[in-house]
Protein backbone atom coordinates (compact mmCIF):
# COMPACT_ATOMS: atom_id res chain seq x y z
CA UNK A 1 0.00 0.00 0.00
CA UNK A 2 2.45 2.37 0.42
CA UNK A 3 4.10 1.83 -2.89
CA UNK A 4 0.82 2.98 -4.28
CA UNK A 5 0.83 6.30 -1.94
CA UNK A 6 4.51 6.52 -3.64
CA UNK A 7 3.13 6.03 -7.44
CA UNK A 8 0.10 8.63 -6.50
CA UNK A 9 3.15 11.33 -5.14
CA UNK A 10 4.65 10.58 -8.69
CA UNK A 11 1.44 11.25 -10.69
CA UNK A 12 1.21 14.49 -8.74
CA UNK A 13 4.76 15.51 -9.04
CA UNK A 14 4.95 15.42 -13.02
CA UNK A 15 4.39 18.30 -15.09
CA UNK A 16 1.63 18.33 -16.12
CA UNK A 17 0.58 16.93 -12.62
CA UNK A 18 -1.94 13.40 -13.66
CA UNK A 19 -4.49 14.37 -10.77
CA UNK A 20 -6.83 11.40 -11.73
CA UNK A 21 -4.73 8.54 -11.70
CA UNK A 22 -3.34 9.78 -8.34
CA UNK A 23 -6.75 9.91 -6.69
CA UNK A 24 -7.36 6.77 -8.38
CA UNK A 25 -4.00 4.99 -6.78
CA UNK A 26 -4.98 6.79 -3.18
CA UNK A 27 -8.70 5.83 -3.41
CA UNK A 28 -7.92 1.90 -4.04
CA UNK A 29 -5.20 2.58 -0.82
CA UNK A 30 -8.21 4.44 1.46
CA UNK A 31 -10.89 1.53 0.46
CA UNK A 32 -8.31 -1.11 1.43
CA UNK A 33 -7.60 0.12 4.90
CA UNK A 34 -10.82 0.93 5.64
CA UNK A 35 -11.79 -2.88 4.98
CA UNK A 36 -9.44 -3.68 7.15
CA UNK A 37 -10.36 -1.74 10.12
CA UNK A 38 -14.17 -2.73 9.76
CA UNK A 39 -12.62 -6.18 9.86
CA UNK A 40 -11.26 -6.00 12.66
CA UNK A 41 -13.65 -4.12 14.70
CA UNK A 42 -15.06 -7.56 14.60
CA UNK A 43 -13.08 -8.74 17.32
CA UNK A 44 -12.86 -5.58 18.97
CA UNK A 45 -12.78 -2.01 19.33
CA UNK A 46 -11.06 -0.25 16.35
CA UNK A 47 -8.29 0.91 18.22
CA UNK A 48 -7.56 -2.66 19.98
CA UNK A 49 -7.97 -5.08 17.50
CA UNK A 50 -8.86 -8.30 18.05
CA UNK A 51 -8.79 -10.48 21.12
CA UNK A 52 -6.28 -12.11 23.07
CA UNK A 53 -4.90 -12.71 26.59
CA UNK A 54 -1.31 -12.87 25.43
CA UNK A 55 0.04 -8.97 26.07
CA UNK A 56 2.77 -9.28 23.31
CA UNK A 57 0.65 -10.27 20.72
CA UNK A 58 -1.63 -7.88 21.84
CA UNK A 59 0.99 -4.83 22.11
CA UNK A 60 2.05 -5.89 18.18
CA UNK A 61 -1.50 -6.45 16.95
CA UNK A 62 -1.58 -2.35 18.10
CA UNK A 63 1.59 -2.08 16.93
CA UNK A 64 0.46 -2.66 13.56
CA UNK A 65 -2.64 -1.16 14.03
CA UNK A 66 -1.05 2.14 14.49
CA UNK A 67 0.73 1.72 11.44
CA UNK A 68 -1.90 1.06 9.07
CA UNK A 69 -3.63 4.13 10.79
CA UNK A 70 -1.18 6.44 10.15
CA UNK A 71 -0.83 4.65 6.50
CA UNK A 72 -4.31 5.79 6.22
CA UNK A 73 -3.79 9.22 7.76
CA UNK A 74 -0.87 10.03 4.87
CA UNK A 75 -3.27 8.50 1.82
CA UNK A 76 -6.25 10.90 3.20
CA UNK A 77 -3.95 13.81 3.40
CA UNK A 78 -2.69 13.09 0.10
CA UNK A 79 -6.18 12.51 -0.88
CA UNK A 80 -7.25 15.76 0.08
CA UNK A 81 -4.24 17.65 -1.95
CA UNK A 82 -5.64 16.01 -5.20
CA UNK A 83 -9.04 16.76 -4.84
CA UNK A 84 -8.55 20.41 -3.75
CA UNK A 85 -6.09 19.80 -7.39
CA UNK A 86 -8.97 18.76 -8.95
CA UNK A 87 -11.18 21.42 -7.90
CA UNK A 88 -13.27 19.42 -5.85
CA UNK A 89 -13.89 21.31 -2.39
CA UNK A 90 -16.48 18.82 -1.40
CA UNK A 91 -14.37 15.95 -1.23
CA UNK A 92 -11.76 17.95 0.36
CA UNK A 93 -13.72 18.97 2.70
CA UNK A 94 -14.84 15.26 3.61
CA UNK A 95 -11.31 13.70 3.49
CA UNK A 96 -10.02 16.05 6.07
CA UNK A 97 -12.68 15.68 8.07
CA UNK A 98 -11.91 12.09 8.09
CA UNK A 99 -8.57 12.73 8.94
CA UNK A 100 -9.58 14.82 11.52
CA UNK A 101 -11.77 11.94 12.94
CA UNK A 102 -8.95 9.49 12.91
CA UNK A 103 -6.12 11.34 14.29
CA UNK A 104 -8.40 12.15 17.65
CA UNK A 105 -9.33 8.53 17.80
CA UNK A 106 -5.68 7.65 17.72
CA UNK A 107 -5.12 10.38 20.40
Amino acid sequence: MEARIEVAGLFMGLKPARHVEAENELTIVEARLKGLFKASRVGGDARSPGSTSDPNTTASRRGEFEELQALRIRALTDLVEVEEALGREGRAKRWRQLVSQLREDTA
